[in-house]
């Protein structure tokens, strides 16, 4: 029984830490694309 819910402890914790990851790269991919596009818009706009 402990064994069990220590799996679903360590199961959970490491869902958690996918979760977090995978959205700050969505972040991170979000703002590196605005980042990118408010410094090359100047330049296509001449």
């Amino acid at each position: 029984m402990l064994i069990i819910t220590r799996f679903i402890l360590y199961a959970s914790v490491i869902f958690d830490l996918y979760n977090v990851i995978y959205f700050c790269n969505i972040n991170i991919f979000i703002f590196v694309i605005c980042f990118c596009e408010s410094n090359y818009l100047p330049l296509y706009n001449q």
